[in-house]
């Protein structure tokens, strides 16, 4: 892939933490090099602690790399911005504001309020919550809360999302759900994607490609295309021969570094 036809364009990039304890630099990140192509929608995959959710945020300006090249759009990466929003687990809702105004609250760029509560309620329609907009967030279910999520990122229409697991913490059926949510958003308005997850299944159902990560110091161990055909279907994916191969090699590869790392330690 030219890099020169790449959204993001990540190269060399290694990042060490302090250890709290003794204070040596513990590496979480070492030499990593990634393209990713706009509208393109990247898993990344691998054992915990292998730096997924760290490459997120060096790529969100939340941390600064060590070493190395992050660009996007051609230009070093900067501090946190509206081009980029971010969707974490923990949902990140205000508790103190309805649905509506947790989602509003992502719009202060609006000419007027009007505007921003026009746009917010569009936003609501969209991750299907209409007649939720005066619920505060202890009302809703794990679900409905990672949905407004979803909505108050969109409401920056940024041009890159970036996923930390966001549905890692829901049961099965919800995550399910979320998944598809995620997808028809997704095909509607193709923006960058990258979205890290533990699960092999997961990122088959979402992904244009999937990037495995070694164990930590992380770096790229396989980047694999999806040749599966979009829009997709859960049940159907159960049942595919090439959707089921997939699957095993992606775990293969996991297992691999899960292995290794339980080795090192």
């Amino acid at each position: 892939m030219a890099a020169s036809a790449a959204k993001i364009v990540v190269r060399g990039l290694a990042k060490e933490f302090a250890d709290r304890t003794t204070g040596r630099a513990v590496p979480a990140i070492g030499g990593l090099d990634l393209d990713v192509l706009a509208r393109e929608f990247v898993c990344l995959l691998g054992p915990s602690g292998c730096g997924k959710s760290t490459l997120l945020y060096v790529l969100g300006g939340f941390v600064s790399a060590t070493a190395g090249t992050v660009l996007i759009d051609g230009k070093p990466v900067g501090p946190p911005g509206p081009d980029r929003g971010i969707i974490f687990q923990e949902y990140a809702l205000f508790p103190w504001l309805t649905v509506l105004d947790n989602v509003m609250y992502g719009i202060r760029g609006a000419a007027s309020p009007a505007e921003r509560r026009a746009r917010a309620e569009a936003l609501i329609a969209k991750v299907h919550l209409n007649g939720f907009e005066g619920h505060y967030p202890r009302h809703l279910s794990g679900g409905m809360k990672q949905r407004v999520a979803i909505a108050r990122t969109l409401a920056h229409d940024p041009d890159i999302l970036l996923a930390d697991e966001p549905f890692g913490a829901l049961d099965t059926q919800t995550r399910t759900l979320m998944q598809e949510e995620l997808l028809r958003i997704w095909e509607a308005d193709r923006k960058t994607i990258l979205f890290v997850t533990h699960s092999v299944e997961e990122a088959v159902i979402l992904a244009d490609r999937v990037v495995v990560m070694t164990a930590r110091p992380g770096r790229i161990k396989a980047d694999i295309a999806v040749p599966l055909p979009r829009p997709r279907d859960y049940d159907a994916l159960v049942r595919d021969p090439v959707a089921i191969e997939l699957r095993a090699e992606l775990w293969r590869l996991v297992k691999e570094e899960v292995v290794r790392a339980r080795g090192a330690g």
